[in-house]
C-alpha cells in the first residue's frame, strides 16, 4: 500500500451536523479513504458541512447575515458566536498554530481586502459573494489554499506539512 495512486475506501465514520431547516442535530455517515499516493486518509464531507463544525452551512450563513431567529440558527447561537470569533481571529492571523491567517493567505484572490478598520464580516460577505456561497467558498479555499474560513487544519495539508517533516 502507498506505492500506487488513487484512493482505497476504508469505511465510514459518524458525525453530527445540524439539519438545514430545523437545526436539529442529525447523525450522518462520512466516507473515509486512504490516499494511496501520499499515504494519508481523507474524508468526503457533504457540501453542507464544514470541517470540524457541528452547525450546517445554511445556519452559519444565516447567522453571519444576522438571521438569528430562524429555527435553524436559534438553537445554535452560542456555538455560532464561537464560529464568528474564530473567523475574526483567523482572518487577522490571531489563532495560535494556524499559520499566517486568512487575509495573509488568500491576499486579493476574492477582491481587494477591506481596510483593517472595517468589520471582519465584510470580508466574509466578499468571499461568499465571489464564490457563490459558503459551500463553494469552502471547496475553493480547501482546493486552492488548503484552509477554510475558520482555520488551517492538519488534515488539509500535504503529509510533510501535517506531520512536520
Amino acid at each position: 500500500m502507498g506505492s500506487g495512486t488513487g484512493f482505497e475506501a476504508l469505511g465510514y465514520y459518524e458525525r453530527t451536523i445540524s439539519h438545514e431547516e430545523t437545526g436539529a442535530p442529525l447523525r450522518i455517515k462520512v466516507r473515509r479513504f486512504d490516499s494511496l499516493g501520499c499515504e494519508v486518509t481523507i474524508s468526503c464531507l457533504p457540501e453542507f458541512c464544514q470541517p470540524y463544525r457541528i452547525v450546517c452551512n445554511a445556519a452559519i450563513t444565516g447567522y453571519f447575515r444576522g438571521h438569528r431567529e430562524h429555527r435553524r440558527t436559534a438553537r445554535w447561537l452560542e456555538v455560532l458566536a464561537t464560529y464568528r470569533r474564530r473567523f475574526e481571529h483567523w482572518m487577522k492571523g490571531k489563532v495560535p498554530g494556524m499559520g499566517a491567517g486568512l487575509l495573509a493567505t488568500v491576499g486579493a484572490r476574492f477582491g481587494r481586502p477591506p481596510p483593517p478598520e472595517e468589520p471582519p464580516v465584510k470580508f466574509w460577505r466578499q468571499v461568499l459573494e465571489a464564490c457563490g456561497g459558503l459551500d463553494s467558498a469552502t471547496r475553493r479555499l480547501v482546493r486552492e489554499f488548503r484552509i477554510t474560513l475558520f482555520g488551517c487544519y492538519k488534515c488539509h495539508q500535504p503529509r510533510q506539512v501535517a506531520s512536520g517533516k
